[in-house]
């Protein structure tokens, strides 16, 4: 899914439906039958993707970015791969690590398993109810400290 700007034909591949863009419906469709999702994006800002597909407890494949990293634990809830590029958050992937990286996933089930279950919890943490909780409190906790940091102009004659 998603943009195919690359100038190699897309091959006759068993298994690999290239859906280029599509509509919200048929990604949530594809990401509910898919057996993982591959993102080797360049660059990554959040991975909003990544949060969708761990809804439905896939394992991911993408680069080893640091937005990544932490928001998938290291790698914990995915496949990140890659030398990480710190200075342009970026990771140099060639397409054999990535085709050996999605090989070894593809082959090993219970880590599939494993890695999408730890997705979906990541993901949990991004619902709109436990978001809309987060900035609630944090609202609050600005009020409070705003308060306890006012000093009141108090009259030398009380």
């Amino acid at each position: 899914m998603g943009p195919t700007d690359s100038t190699a034909k897309q091959q006759e591949i068993e298994g690999l439906i290239d859906l280029d863009f599509t509509s919200e419906e048929l990604k949530h469709d594809a990401l509910a039958a898919c057996t993982c999702l591959c993102i080797p994006s360049d660059g990554e800002s959040f991975g909003l993707v990544y949060m969708e597909a761990g809804r439905y407890c896939k394992a991911a494949v993408g680069r080893k970015v640091a937005v990544l990293q932490e928001l998938l634990n290291d790698g914990e809830a995915a496949v990140l791969l890659g030398v990480p590029d710190k200075a342009r958050n970026r990771a140099v992937l060639s397409p054999e690590a990535l085709a050996a990286g999605l090989l070894k996933l593809l082959s090993d089930p219970k880590e599939c398993y494993r890695i999408g279950e730890n997705c979906r919890a990541v993901s949990e943490q991004f619902l709109w109810p436990r978001v809309v909780k987060r900035f609630e409190a944090s609202y609050y906790q600005a009020v409070d400290d705003f308060k306890r940091h006012r000093t009141p102009k108090r009259s030398d004659h009380s």
